[in-house]
């Protein structure tokens, strides 16, 4: 699956799914910096871009999370960059 894409029936745009781990926007909480949510594999996590920071986290453990993290850094640049350009 592309890094942006649309789920068939689910029409939130996904950034990337990777190890079953689904990565998409997080809504903006006003302060305008981007925020993956992350999805899958049994638990939930908020992602802040720019610099990154691991938010709340649901049911992951250390490892699943430092795995989310290594995903997220590899893909920081073009979600941040994406992010920026929907905000213009």
């Amino acid at each position: 699956m592309g890094l942006f894409s649309r789920s068939g029936q689910d029409k939130t745009q996904r950034l990337a799914e990777v190890a079953g781990f689904v990565f998409r926007y997080g809504t903006d909480d006003g302060s305008g910096r981007p925020s993956v949510v992350v999805t899958g594999n049994g638990g939930s996590s908020t992602v802040w871009l720019a610099p990154l920071e691991v938010g709340e986290t649901r049911e992951y453990c250390w490892p699943e999370v430092e795995h989310i993290t290594q995903i997220v850094q590899e893909h920081e640049a073009a979600w941040v960059a994406d992010w920026d350009k929907r905000a213009a």
